[in-house]
């Protein structure tokens, strides 16, 4: 990302990746479950079109996570196929808030997007997304619902 690539303000993500992201992370509590983001940058939008599973390979997985680098791999191979991106990573904090914790935002890329998935504020979980600025910084996103093929063009 260059200087003159302006920062995104907004992550779009379909209602049906939104529904996955909250299956997995109550599927892995109390764990905390993980992955990647893969889609486009548009200006000031993310565009996340798929949401991938990955494996938590973390030390401690009940307050941490990490990609399983075969996993990473896989995923970057994917998004090469599709003419895509890995924009970000997503993970779960089955018993924080949906913000990046100090650990989230050392191990942070500089650039790529964060979603975070909450599952212990209510029954509701809650969904937040982030956007690592560098290694001690980050600012929210609006996280907006991607719309579907058939909305986009009319149908």
């Amino acid at each position: 990302m260059d200087s003159k690539t302006p920062n995104p303000n907004r992550l779009q993500l379909s209602a049906e990746s939104r529904l996955q992201l909250i299956a997995w992370a109550r599927a892995a509590a109390p764990d905390e479950a993980c992955g990647l983001l893969l889609g486009r940058r548009r200006g000031e939008r993310v565009e996340v079109e798929h949401v991938r599973l990955a494996r938590n390979v973390a030390a401690d997985a009940h307050r941490a996570f990490e990609v399983h680098p075969e996993d990473h791999l896989a995923f970057s191979l994917e998004v090469e196929r599709q003419g895509l991106d890995v924009v970000g990573a997503w993970h779960s904090h089955p018993r924080g808030p949906a913000t990046l914790s100090a650990a989230d935002l050392a191990a942070a890329a500089p650039g790529w997007a964060q979603v975070v998935v909450a599952l212990a504020a209510s029954d509701t979980p809650e969904l937040r997304a982030w956007l690592v600025e560098h290694r001690c910084g980050s600012h929210e996103l609006e996280l907006t619902e991607r719309p579907t093929p058939s909305s986009r063009y009319g149908s």
